[in-house]
């Protein structure tokens, strides 16, 4: 179930969520939604994403996270967004990138977004960024 998945990984980055007074909300359209999928995978790039919405919104006065998750059209849908004003125009074609960063390199590899498309795709779904008022990433992973 994606709801244990992403328990689990709100466990994980809770003293750091805490650190940083940032508050999290979590939706579920269904309380039983399955998916097809290498759990532990899964479990990587929800952590990383929830590391990298912590990692850029730290500093900011308004800090939040929402996750919505939901099912649509045989895909579990996982969206994300933080209170980031999202990611500059001319960084966007190289997030996916392998190496790429915008962190000091003592806080990042430039791995975790090239790695978490990478498993969203293995898993024969996707990962892309939106752009819109906050920064938003949609993660589409085909349903059990």
């Amino acid at each position: 179930l994606i709801k244990k998945i992403i328990e689990d990984a709100i466990f994980i980055c809770r003293p750091k969520l805490n650190k940083f007074e940032i508050e999290l909300e979590v939706n579920y359209s269904k309380d039983n939604i399955k998916m097809d999928c290498n759990s532990i995978q899964i479990f990587q790039v929800i952590v990383n994403l929830l590391h990298n919405s912590i990692d850029a919104i730290s500093k900011l006065n308004d800090r939040w996270i929402k996750y919505d998750v939901g099912s649509d059209e045989g895909f579990v849908i996982i969206k994300v967004v933080d209170s980031g004003n999202g990611i500059d125009e001319e960084l966007v074609e190289k997030i996916f990138h392998s190496f790429f960063t915008t962190k000091q390199s003592s806080k990042g590899t430039g791995l975790g977004l090239f790695i978490s498309k990478q498993i969203a795709e293995e898993h024969f779904g996707d990962l892309q960024y939106y752009k819109g008022e906050n920064t938003t990433f949609i993660l589409r992973i085909p349903a059990a």
